[in-house]
């Protein structure tokens, strides 16, 4: 797990970027934010890294610890959770196994799958085999960012947030954001610039992968979610 958050000094805020949550336009808003021009999402003139993924010139901070420190306002924005790790398992599953797209997720459950004499479906048992790995603390999976649960990976219960709003209203949310921390500009465009993933639209696909067993499988593994950000249980 790693956490990440990126604190502006000009206007005394910190936000906590969350895999699946809009992470990739938070980080360009930010460096938007800092330096008064756009990233672009290729590499950067600054620090020549590519992509905003690997850019560090963005103010990041990874503990906790040091965040509490500071007596700014902090933000960040969740999912979710059925959403969230539904995206997350198109993403590195369905859409991975390919030479650009093989990650530790697809090869610990695709050696998982193959141990049990499955294929790799597009339905609601290989998600929830999936599931059943993520729900026993598999590691590798379980401690993986774009699955841990968002209450760890923000620090929750150990930092006092000013705001933390939901992707489902994430254009509001951001108007509250601007607004607190005097920021003229919102979200960049949902573009193709380098380093943008591409969507998944996992909020219109529930039907398709969840049943009862799935929706209780993460309302195991979520449950601090659910509690802590008010999304409603199925």
């Amino acid at each position: 797990m790693k956490r990440q958050f990126f604190k502006n000094d000009d206007n005394k805020f910190i936000i906590a970027t969350v895999p699946k949550c809009a992470s990739t336009s938070i980080k360009l808003w930010m460096y938007q934010v800092q330096f008064g021009e756009k990233h672009g999402g290729g590499v950067c003139k600054r620090c020549n890294n590519n992509t905003i993924h690997a850019c560090v010139c963005l103010g990041e901070l990874n503990d906790h610890e040091e965040v509490a420190r500071y007596p700014y306002k902090l933000y960040s924005i969740v999912k979710d959770p059925y959403s969230r790790i539904l995206s997350t398992y198109i993403n590195k599953i369905e859409d991975g196994g390919t030479p650009s797209n093989t990650t530790k997720v697809y090869t610990i459950f695709e050696n998982y799958m193959k141990g049990l004499g499955k294929e790799i479906k597009k339905d609601k048992d290989t998600f929830g085999s999936f599931l059943k790995l993520v729900a026993v603390g598999t590691p590798g999976l379980s401690d993986e960012n774009h699955i841990i649960p968002q209450t760890e990976l923000l620090a929750f219960d150990k930092l006092s947030y000013t705001h933390v709003g939901r992707f489902e209203t994430i254009g509001d949310e951001f108007e509250k954001i601007k607004k607190q921390t005097e920021i003229g500009f919102g979200l960049p465009s949902k573009d193709k610039t380098k380093g943008r993933p591409t969507p998944t639209n996992a909020g219109d696909k529930l039907d398709k992968y969840y049943n009862r067993e799935n929706f209780d499988l993460v309302n195991k593994i979520y449950i601090t979610d659910f509690t802590n950000f008010k999304y409603k249980m199925r």
